[in-house]
Parts: structure tokens; C-alpha cells; sequence
């Protein structure tokens, strides 16, 4: 799911819900995917970051956050929002996410990881991730 905020003439936000893997509808200045690629495959994500490039302005600005760790941990989970049901769970690497946002163009503004524990005492990484598209495609380094 994602939502789409726009700006009315008087100055209102009007939020559109739409499908993630479905945001073609116009150009914007900027997109969240605020905590929705845990829900979301690699592949799946790296979609999205391509499909959210296409979507935005030049220098339009994208704002990812995530839970970092590596892919093989996907599996069902209970979660600190969650409560006694289980919900299958994504991890997504730097890395990978980096590699995606700079092949569609973008430049990494700002990087931020942040401990998450969980009820439980695991330790989780929350990572948040802000780009700004750029004119065009920039090689990975």
C-alpha cells in the first residue's frame, strides 16, 4: 500500500492510497515508502525504487526506511506490532538498496541507522535511507 499526498489549492493535502507496485499515475516532487519494503521481496524492491524514478521530478526526493539485515532471514514473524499473529518479514542490505537507488539515478543524500529493539530484547536496525533523483542515470561505483 502506499499513499500518495498531493497539495490542493487551498493548501490542503489530499492523500491518495494506491498499490504499491502500482504508482503510475503522474510526476511528483517527492515519495515515502515509509516502512512498506519489509513487506516487499529484494526484487520486489528494487522495482519499486525503479518504478518511484520514473514517478518523480528531477531532483525529486525519495525516502526509504526499512529493517536492515540480510535477505535470507525473510520469514514469518511476530513483531512488536504484530501482537500473537505472525507476518512474513523482509530484510533488506545497504548495499543492495544503494546499488538500486544509483542505477535508477538517484543520489544518496542521507543515511541513518537506528537500533530497534523489540520487546523481546532482539535487536533489530532501522535504516532510512533519502535520495534525490538526478537528471539521469549515474554508473554504480
Amino acid at each position: 500500500m502506499a499513499m500518495i499526498s498531493e497539495q490542493t489549492n487551498t493548501g490542503l493535502l489530499e492523500n491518495t492510497f494506491m498499490d504499491t507496485f502500482d504508482i503510475s499515475v503522474k510526476k511528483f516532487d517527492a515519495i515515502m515508502c515509509a516502512f512498506c519494503l519489509p513487506f516487499l521481496s529484494g526484487n520486489d524492491a528494487s522495482k519499486l525504487i525503479a518504478d518511484c524514478a520514473e514517478q518523480l521530478n528531477e531532483n525529486g526526493v525519495i525516502y526509504i526506511s526499512t529493517m536492515e539485515g540480510d535477505e535470507s532471514k525473510a520469514g514469518f514473524e511476530t513483531t512488536s506490532f504484530t501482537g500473537d499473529s505472525t507476518v512474513f518479514f523482509n530484510y533488506h542490505e545497504l548495499h543492495i538498496l544503494e546499488k538500486a537507488l544509483v542505477e535508477n539515478g538517484f543520489l544518496i543524500n542521507n543515511i541513518k541507522r537506528q537500533d530497534y529493539i523489540e520487546p523481546n530484547g532482539t535487536n533489530l536496525i532501522d535504516l532510512i535511507l533519502i535520495g534525490i533523483k538526478t537528471s539521469g542515470h549515474i554508473s554504480a561505483s
